[in-house]
Formats: structure tokens, C-alpha cells, sequence
């Protein structure tokens, strides 16, 4: 029988990395396609590689991209059923594990049609409502299937009433007899061949399978085999060959003990040699795929008794352990001796466990390659138990030593980079601390000084004076937003799970003055949800920000504030939005910068680090913060976006 095209449908838990993820999807030769359900039910294809747009004909994304699976499908499918209808019902059945494939007809933008076998894995919970559809084009396959149904109707109809054909021999005259059957399998009736012989059939063998049948019979009549069995070509009458399975035996010997009579069978195994030859067809091809992706792919059968094998590895693995498929084939030791000592046991360890809670299996590990020295491996596997108690793993092993001295190197920069920050924040915090003590001596001077002089002091002197005290009071300022500053993620409260609204509302009670004196009009939308964060450090970046708001506000003019907050399952965004008086867009990269200002002191007064401070807790807490404005006097928004991270979710 004709095997089916390979398909794998497994619900994902995680997804490592999104660009890598991407890369790799683009270049397998497998169509793979996402779709996101909408509101109505449907699903739209949001991406699809390249090996898909080939499929359909299509040479852009953009053909595709946004269009139901009915759109390029015909109205109903082979089974009656109404394309659209098929695909909601589909939809609305799937399940959270294991989905069965299913055969769609697409239409191809020439208007062929293209028969592919679906597989649809459920994205986990961060990408809710996204499913990662594979394509397997089984088009050929189902022509060939529909191409041997229709010939083998055919061959059932000649051979309407008959069973095998069969054949006695007369070894010593070359007589032949055949029945009618046997004719009808090469599209000759018996009385069109006669007078039949040996020469008969051997018109009809193929020439190369002569020497084979040869060899068989000269086993048999010498009793090396207890028969004669062989698989050979006939020529059919319309010009094609047939396989049929020739068996025989002899009956009668002479008395001088030759062969005299051999009497056998003719069967029609001609569909069967071709499914195999379209199954050998499918593997040669799969052995390509495998050869394509940077690793290799494998099946390691473990015994109770202890035993193990790689019964199947694709040609990679002789790149990742410097052993071919056939060194492994019976014996898994030439793998398990080239594994470094110190990971010899994590790797043997996380082995068992899999196996005894046949659980997936996951492990980075060293080891000593032959030629190519020491290398870091990462391999993931399925296992799965077998009638005999044996368990073999399907899986898949890769070498990521490049990968693994990137993260090395990204480590060692980031620990440096964490130092020379701490030493950063720590030299701001002590310079700004230890400044204001002999800034605070020039401010009691001059104070004295002017105390002093009294009524003495001269117009231009005391300007003087008052300079003094003002670049005094203002520098003090400035250390004070600096020690605010640099105190940002060091002496604030630890995170935890919050109520986003809880820290708003904090804030606002801190502001209710400022908010009562400008007569403010607040208004608070949407969905606010649970943050993982410092509470003390959220209630400050509301404080900040809503009171940009209240201080920035055009003359004789309402304050309108409106604080939304939203997002999904990635991420939660909030935003501040106010009618002051606007930024115009030449300034906005400048306003998240320590001690940048945009108006003077006197028109708006402020030390220009209340919105650095606001970046800084906002990228502490794995968001990004960025200002939206239509310019001058036409308002702003503040948005800024938090990770959704913690140790656990947080509770409903």
C-alpha cells in the first residue's frame, strides 16, 4: 500500500526566538503559513514563506496576506462540503492538543487546483487566537492514487472471474501450458498466444530479469531452495511493463533425477511495486529535507535490558558526533563516548527521566569531537513507549557552539556593563550627596553676608548676591533630581505583582492639590491591569507624568488629562494624554535626556530630569516610553509600555 505523506502536528510550549524562528521557516522547503481567527470566526493568513507562495503561484506575501483559506479555495471541497463552512466547523473544533490532518483543494492563481494535507498547531497562551498551518502538496500523490485506482479497476475488470495465472512447464520439450488468467495479465486472450511454449514467456519476460529467473530456477532444481520465487517485468500487449510474482516448483523428476515437470503461479503485483517505488520516492526525499537542516534528525531506541541504538539519523550526524548512521545504527556507544565527562551524567540523567515520565526531552551538553574538537550540542526529543517496554525518542540535535560563545560573550559584556553601571549610579549618588554640603556653606555666606552689609550694600552688589543664592538654590536642585535619579532601581521598593490602578491612584492623591489649584479635568479609561513591578517606582512615573500635564498647560485654558491603560498578552501599554501646550517634533528625542529643557526657568520651572527619571523606570521594568504630539499648542501623549514578566502569573 501507498504511504502517506509525513505529517507532524504538536501543540509548542515555547518558542525561543523570533527572528531565528522566522529565518528558519523561510528556508525549509516546507510550506508553513499563520493565521490569526478573527472576530467572525475566520482565519486569516497573517504570514506565509516562500515554499507556500510557490505552491499557490503566487510570487508577494501581499497576495495572500489577509485572506481567508476560502478565498483561494473552491466553493465547496471533494466531499460536498462548502469551503467556508468547512473551514469555520474546523476552526471551532480545534482542540488544545493533537489535531488530525485534514485534506483541503486550494486554487492556484493559474486556476489549477492544489490538493495539500493540513496541519494546524495551536500557539501557546502569549499568542492567543494564532495558528501555524503546514501544508504537505500530496497533488501528485492523489493523481498517482487516482491514476492506480483507475488501473487496477481496469485490471479487476479483465480479470472478472478468474484467479492467478497459471503455468506447467515440461522442462525436457519446452512444452508450456498457460490459463486464461495468465494470458489477460499481458492483454493477449490464451488463443491469440498459441501454440504456447517456454519461448512464449520468454518473448514477453524482460531481458533483464532473464539471467535472475535463471539463476533461481538452476537453485532450485539443484534443492539449494525448496522452490522458485522471483519478482519480474512482463510486457503488456499495450506496450507498458507489469510485475508479477512468479513462484514454482517441480513436480516430476526423470528417473535419471532431472526436472521434468514445473508447475507455478503468476501474480499481479504491479500496483504494489509502484507504491513502492512512490513510498522509496517519498523517503529519498525526506532524506534530502533532513540533509538540509544544520543537524540531524534521529531515532535513539533504548531497551530495559540496557541496550541502545540509533536505528535512524539523517547524514548530520556524523558532523555532530564524528560517528556515520551505520556506526550507531546497532549500538548508541560511539555517541555516548564522545560526550564530555562533566556533562556524561546531566546528559544519562535527563535520559531516565525522560523515559520514566516520557516526557519530552531537553538538554544542552558538550562534546569531544573527533576532528572538530570540543562542540555544545542541544538536542529535544519525543519519546515513546513501545509494546516490548523499549522507548525510542524522535528528535532532533544541533550544534550551537557559535551560539553558545555568543551568549558567553553577551554574558561577560553584560556582567561588565551591570559593574560599570553600579559604579555609574554610585559615583552620581555620592558626588550629588557630598556637593550639597559645600553648596549649602556658599548659600549660609551668603545669606551672612547679606545680613551683615545690610543697608550698606549697593544696587550692583546685591545683584551680585542675588545671583549667588539663585545658581546656589538652582545647582541644589539639580543635585537633588540627580540623587532621584541615581537612586532609580537601587533604594525603591522590590517588585512585585500590583495593581496597576493602585499605583495611578496613589499618585494622583500626591497630586490632588496641584489638581484642585489648576482645576483640572482627569478622566481614567480601559483595562488596567496587574504589573509585575516596584510599587513606589510606578507611583513616581504616574506622579511625573501626570504632573508634566498640570504644569505645562496653555493659559487660560482647561486641563483635560485622560490616563488609559490597555495592552495584551505580550506586553501592557498605558498612555497620558493632555491638551497643554504640545511639542513640536524637532524636540521630542531631546526630552527623555538628563537635564534637558526645553523652555526656561522662568516661563516653566523644573531641574529637566523628571522624564529621564520616567525612562529610567520604564526600561527597568522591560518597557519602552516614547511621546506622541501634533507640535506646538496642540497637547501631548506620553505612552509607555511594561513587560509582562514575573515568577508566576499573576492571580485572576
Amino acid at each position: 500500500m501507498m504511504r502517506n505523506p509525513p505529517t507532524c502536528l504538536k501543540r509548542i510550549s515555547t518558542m525561543e526566538s523570533h527572528q531565528y524562528y522566522n529565518e528558519l521557516m523561510e528556508c525549509l522547503p516546507t510550506p508553513l503559513l499563520q493565521q490569526e481567527i478573527d472576530s467572525q470566526g475566520d482565519a486569516r493568513f497573517v504570514s506565509a514563506n516562500r515554499a507556500a507562495l510557490e505552491l499557490l503561484g503566487m510570487t508577494d506575501a501581499r497576495q495572500l496576506i489577509g485572506k481567508r483559506p476560502q478565498d483561494i479555495s473552491p466553493a465547496c471541497q471533494p466531499d460536498g462540503e462548502c469551503s467556508q463552512g468547512k473551514s469555520r466547523r474546523l476552526l471551532a473544533e480545534l482542540p488544545t492538543t493533537l489535531t488530525t490532518p485534514f485534506e483541503w483543494v486550494h486554487s492556484r492563481t493559474d486556476g489549477k487546483a492544489v490538493i495539500v494535507k493540513v496541519s494546524l498547531l495551536v500557539l501557546d497562551s502569549h499568542e492567543e487566537g494564532r495558528v501555524v498551518v503546514t501544508w504537505h502538496d500530496i497533488t501528485e500523490y492523489k493523481h498517482t492514487l487516482q491514476a492506480l485506482s483507475e488501473q487496477r479497476e481496469a485490471l479487476e475488470n479483465i480479470l472478472w472471474g478468474t484467479g492467478a495465472g497459471t503455468w506447467e512447464w515440461n522442462v525436457q520439450t519446452g512444452e508450456t501450458r498457460f490459463n486464461e488468467r495468465w494470458a489477460e495479465m499481458v492483454g493477449y486472450s490464451l488463443a491469440s498466444l498459441e501454440p504456447t511454449t517456454i519461448d512464449t514467456w520468454m518473448a514477453l519476460a524482460h531481458p533483464d530479469d532473464l539471467k535472475q529467473s535463471e539463476r533461481a530456477l538452476t537453485e532450485h532444481f539443484s534443492g539449494e531452495k525448496p522452490s522458485y520465487d522471483l519478482e519480474a517485468r512482463m510486457r503488456h500487449r499495450d506496450g507498458h511493463w507489469i510485475w508479477v510474482q512468479d513462484r514454482g516448483k517441480v513436480v516430476s523428476r526423470t528417473p535419471e533425477g532431472e526436472p521434468l515437470w514445473v508447475v507455478g503461479t503468476h501474480s499481479d503485483i504491479t500496483e504494489r511495486k509502484e507504491a513502492e517505488f512512490i513510498a522509496s520516492e517519498l523517503t529519498e526525499r525526506l532524506k534530502k529535507l533532513a540533509a538540509l537542516l544544520p543537524g540531524t534528525l534521529y531515532q535513539y531506541h533504548q531497551w530495559p535490558d540496557g541496550r541502545s541504538a540509533f536505528p535512524y539519523s539523517s547524514a548530520g550526524i556524523k558532523h555532530i558526533y564524528g560517528a556515520s548512521s551505520e556506526d550507531v545504527k546497532t549500538d548508541a556507544s560511539p555517541i555516548f563516548e564522545v560526550i564530555h565527562p562533566e556533562d556524561f551524567s546531566l546528559v544519562v540523567g535527563s535520559i531516565e527521566a525522560s523515559e520514566h515520565k516520557l516526557t519530552t526531552w531537553r538538554q544542552r551538553f558538550r562534546v569531544n569531537h573527533p576532528q572538530r574538537g570540543l562542540r555544545w550540542l542541544e538536542g529535544t526529543a519525543t519519546p515513546e513507549r513501545l509494546d516490548d517496554e523499549s522507548t525510542i525518542w524522535h528528535g532532533y540535535i544541533h550544534d550551537i557552539s557559535d551560539v553558545k560563545q555568543a551568549e558567553d560573550a553577551l554574558d561577560v559584556y553584560r556582567d561588565s556593563l551591570e559593574r560599570s553601571n553600579k559604579e555609574l549610579e554610585h559615583f552620581a549618588y555620592a558626588a550629588s550627596h557630598d556637593l550639597r554640603q559645600p553648596l549649602r556653606m556658599v548659600t549660609s555666606y551668603s545669606q551672612l553676608l547679606e545680613r551683615h552689609l545690610g543697608a550698606d550694600l549697593d544696587e550692583h552688589t546685591d545683584t551680585m548676591l542675588h545671583f549667588m543664592k539663585d545658581g546656589a538654590k538652582r545647582m541644589d536642585q539639580m543635585l537633588v533630581s540627580l540623587l532621584e535619579y541615581s537612586r532609580v532601581g537601587r533604594k525603591g521598593q522590590p517588585m512585585n505583582w500590583m495593581d496597576s490602578r493602585e499605583a495611578l491612584e496613589e499618585a494622583l492623591r500626591f497630586l490632588q492639590p496641584d489638581i484642585e489649584e489648576t482645576g483640572a479635568k482627569l478622566s481614567i479609561e480601559g483595562q488596567w491591569p496587574k504589573i509585575y513591578a516596584s510599587p513606589d517606582e510606578m507611583t513616581r512615573l504616574f506622579q511625573n507624568l501626570v504632573g508634566n500635564a498640570l504644569k505645562y498647560r496653555k493659559a487660560d485654558n482647561t486641563i483635560e488629562i485622560c490616563l488609559e491603560a490597555g495592552g495584551d498578552a505580550q506586553k501592557s501599554r498605558f498612555s497620558v494624554r493632555d491638551n497643554g501646550i504640545g511639542i513640536a517634533p524637532e524636540h521630542t528625542d531631546r526630552l527623555f535626556k538628563v537635564f534637558q529643557r526645553l523652555h526656561t526657568r522662568e516661563q516653566y520651572e523644573g531641574a529637566g530630569v523628571g522624564l529621564a527619571i520616567c525612562r529610567k523606570i520604564v526600561e527597568r521594568h522591560g518597557g519602552t516610553i516614547w511621546v506622541e504630539s501634533g507640535g506646538n499648542g496642540r497637547g501631548s501623549s506620553f505612552n509607555f509600555t511594561l513587560a509582562l514578566r514575573g515568577p508566576q502569573e499573576p492571580s485572576s
